[in-house]
């Protein structure tokens, strides 16, 4: 979600003739300690060698570190935002062994996660906080974020925004949060507004494509005529093994190829 919110926050700025240069002029504080926090986090995730207990202290401390930064830069609006965004999804994660709990939809069977992510139970703590908002765009994809997730992603949004108008509008320090909201609002506005056209237009064109797969005549299947090939009067000196993987082949509809055991022992030409 928060690539996403980045994406559209910079397509908005480009169309409300910003430039990403000009976030040169927005000054953040121990901004690279945020990169430092992200690589932590990444290396808890992936790296299977680390342990539980190592897992659990990396992971929250990545999360540790952002907040930090961002409650140095609390006079931001955009970036307190994103704080409380990192505060809320803390919560769930350092009650439930430093994973998100993650709430799946019945239709989905066996769901796969990465360490970071649990699957919610009834013994989930602290759910309210977990990834409990599903949004589906049919044959696009499908995404669980949580009520932080929200506040990160409208943070980043406001933040590109920020950054992407003029210097005189982009130093964030030299602004009262009261002006910066009215700076805000309506690129806001137009964020929103397009997200919901851009949803609309999909449920449109995937209502339509149902109705079209409706109204497809399926004619009458094809008659299968099941066959017997005796395949040892074929290979009269393959094994048991060899006459097996044969068969396996054409059961699944491929020609069958040479047969090798230690050594190419004939073709197979059916």
């Amino acid at each position: 979600m928060l690539f996403e919110g980045v994406v559209l926050s910079v397509i908005i700025g480009y169309i409300r003739k910003g430039r990403l240069k000009n976030f040169e002029n927005v000054r953040i504080k121990l901004w690279y300690l945020i990169s430092a926090a992200f690589l932590i986090q990444k290396i808890a995730v992936h790296v299977t060698q680390i342990n539980d207990t190592w897992f659990y202290v990396m992971h929250l401390l990545s999360y540790v570190i952002i907040m930090f930064v961002c409650v140095i830069n609390r006079d931001k609006l955009s970036i307190a935002l994103m704080g409380i965004g990192t505060l809320m999804n803390f919560i769930p994660i350092s009650f439930n062994d430093g994973m998100m709990p993650v709430k799946v939809p019945e239709y989905i069977i066996d769901p796969m996660f990465d360490r970071g992510h649990m699957l919610m139970t009834d013994d989930t703590l602290m759910k309210v906080f977990g990834d409990l908002f599903l949004v589906r765009i049919p044959g696009i994809s499908t995404r669980v974020f949580s009520i932080g997730d929200f506040f990160l992603v409208l943070g980043a949004f406001m933040l590109v925004q920020y950054g992407m108008m003029p210097v005189k509008n982009a130093i964030e320090g030299n602004n009262r949060k009261g002006n910066e909201m009215k700076t805000y609002m309506k690129p806001v506005l137009i964020g929103v507004l397009g997200v919901v056209l851009f949803a609309a237009g999909v449920i449109f064109v995937m209502s339509m494509y149902n109705k079209y797969l409706e109204t497809i005549r399926v004619g009458d299947e094809p008659e299968f005529v099941e066959t017997q090939i005796d395949f040892t009067s074929i290979y009269p000196d393959a094994d048991a093994d060899q006459l097996a993987t044969v068969m396996t082949e054409v059961d699944r509809g491929y020609q069958p190829g040479p047969i090798y055991r230690r050594q190419p022992v004939f073709p197979v030409d059916l």
